[in-house]
């Protein structure tokens, strides 16, 4: 079946893809030690997160996938294959978790990347300022319950902070393009903070790679003006999303 992609994919700045565009996935080059997430993690947690969370779910992908006649394909397109198949659930949930955990490393960097003129006028304008946006973004990782994933996505030109239980993805979703993730699992700071989830968060804010951010966002802004299907969507059978909550990014039930 016809596929519509743009040709970009999910890249650093430099057009190098974190994500390998064909069969196996492997951890990808980030630029930066994750141990030296610094205030976030302790070398520890960091390198349990890296050598040993994303890891499985990396090895656990291949595994599953070369079983698969998909095992060619990429990436995005093996979440929006399975999104919908409840027959597949779990697949879709190993693609969903891998693109999550890739995502979230490269919104992230040690001691973060200071914000722009261009993003305090853009957080401005969407949010009233870097303090509201931070003050919102903590109250919706917050209101979380149980695991999962907190995003700031562009809904069709629209900010919005969503939440995404579970190995929620935006992939696949009409209109939707991610822009920054948090994962809000217990594994991601249960060692260090307990459960002072509001610590976490915060510290979260102090390693954000606005440099990133800002490309991510142009980047969308871009491919909106030349092909209307940012990034990495749109195949012709996308997921109709009138509106975007939790419900939309819900992981498929075992």
């Amino acid at each position: 079946k016809n596929r519509m992609y743009v040709t970009s994919r999910l890249s650093s700045r430099s057009g190098k893809p974190l994500i390998q565009s064909r069969g196996i996935r492997k951890l990808p080059d980030l630029g930066y030690k994750p141990e030296a997430l610094q205030p976030l993690y302790s070398e520890e947690t960091a390198s349990y997160l890296w050598n040993n969370m994303h890891l499985h779910i990396v090895r656990k992908y291949n595994k599953e996938i070369d079983l698969t006649i998909e095992r060619q394909k990429v990436l995005e397109e093996v979440i929006m294959i399975y999104r919908d198949n409840s027959d597949e659930a779990s697949m879709f949930n190993i693609a969903a978790t891998t693109w999550n955990w890739i995502y979230m490393w490269v919104c992230l960097y040690p001691n973060g990347k200071p914000r722009s003129p261009w993003i305090d006028n853009w957080l401005t304008e969407h949010f009233g300022g870097y303090e509201k946006f931070a003050d919102l973004w903590v109250k919706n990782c917050l209101s979380l319950v149980g695991s999962g994933w907190v995003w700031l996505v562009d809904h069709d030109g629209f900010m919005k902070i969503v939440k995404s239980p579970n190995s929620g993805c935006p992939v696949g979703l009409r209109g939707v393009f991610p822009i920054l993730t948090i994962n809000m699992w217990e594994h991601a700071y249960l060692q260090d903070y307990g459960m002072d989830r509001e610590a976490y968060v915060r510290n979260w804010l102090k390693v954000v790679n606005w440099e990133m951010v800002e490309h991510h966002i142009k980047k969308v802004e871009h491919s909106k003006r030349v092909s209307h299907h940012p990034e990495w969507m749109m195949p012709t059978q996308y997921k109709e999303a009138s509106d975007v909550n939790a419900s939309d990014y819900k992981s498929r039930a075992e």
